[in-house]
C-alpha cells in the first residue's frame, strides 16, 4: 500500500508481467482491433518500455503505416508540437464506447535535460504546452508545417497544475527524449536502436546484442 501522491521513482519495482495477457488496442475508422504483443523490454534505468505489437492475423497490413523517428533534438526557443487523446470518458448510456478527442497543441522549447530529473530518469525536453489529462504517452515532435510529423519524444508529465481549457493561457509540460540510433534501409524502412542497461519487466524474447531494434 501507498500513498496516491507517492512519486514512482520510490515504489517498489514492478513485477515481471505475462505478455500472453497484454493486448494493444488499435481503433481505425471506428472499427476496434485487437493485436498481440511479442516482444516488451522494460529498461528500469530509464523508465522506458520497448514493444513489439503485431497485426491480427486477419489485418497482416493494418500497422503498415508509422511515423519516422527524429533523432535530432531541437534547441531553446525552437517550435514543437504534441499530440495526445484528450477529453477521454465512457457514456453512461453507451456500452464498450469511450468518448475522446485528438489534441495537437503547439508552443517553444523551454529547457534540454540531459541527465535524469525529479520525475523523469531519462533526458527530457521541458515545453510551454499545456497537456490535457490522459494525453501522456503522445507524440512529441518539432513543429515545421510542410514537413513529416517525425517524434523525438513522448508526452510525460505536466510539473504544476495546468491551464488545459483556456487556450489564451500557456502551461508546461515535460516529454521524454528517445536516445535511439536511427538507419535507414534500401526497402523504404526505418531500423531504431534503443539501448537498453537494465532489462527488465515483461521479458518474453531477449536478443544476445545490448542494443534492441524494433
Amino acid at each position: 500500500m501507498h500513498n496516491p501522491t507517492t512519486p514512482k521513482e520510490f515504489l517498489p519495482p514492478p513485477e515481471e508481467i505475462d505478455l500472453k495477457q497484454a493486448k494493444a488496442i488499435y481503433i481505425k475508422d471506428k472499427a476496434v482491433y485487437v493485436c498481440p504483443i511479442e516482444i516488451a523490454i522494460w529498461d528500469s534505468g530509464t523508465d522506458l518500455a520497448v514493444l513489439t505489437v503485431m497485426a491480427p492475423a486477419d489485418e497482416p497490413k493494418l500497422l503498415e503505416k508509422f511515423f519516422w523517428i527524429d533523432d535530432t533534438i531541437p534547441s531553446p526557443g525552437d517550435e514543437v508540437l504534441m499530440i495526445g487523446v484528450g477529453e477521454m470518458s465512457q457514456p453512461v448510456s453507451s456500452t464498450g464506447t469511450i468518448s475522446r478527442r485528438l489534441v495537437v497543441r503547439v508552443g517553444y522549447v523551454e529547457e534540454i535535460f540531459e541527465g535524469a530529473t525529479y520525475l523523469l530518469k531519462s533526458p527530457s525536453v521541458q515545453t510551454s504546452i499545456a497537456v490535457y489529462s490522459g494525453m501522456s504517452g503522445g507524440l512529441v515532435a518539432r513543429y515545421l508545417p510542410l514537413a513529416d510529423i517525425k517524434p523525438f519524444a513522448f508526452i510525460s508529465h505536466a510539473p504544476e497544475p495546468q491551464p488545459t481549457l483556456d487556450r489564451s493561457l500557456s502551461g508546461h509540460s515535460v516529454g521524454s527524449i528517445l536516445k535511439a540510433k536511427l538507419t535507414y534501409l534500401e526497402n523504404g524502412k526505418q531500423l531504431v536502436e534503443i539501448q537498453v542497461n537494465d532489462v527488465g519487466v515483461g521479458r518474453t524474447v531477449l536478443p544476445v546484442e545490448t542494443d534492441v531494434a524494433d
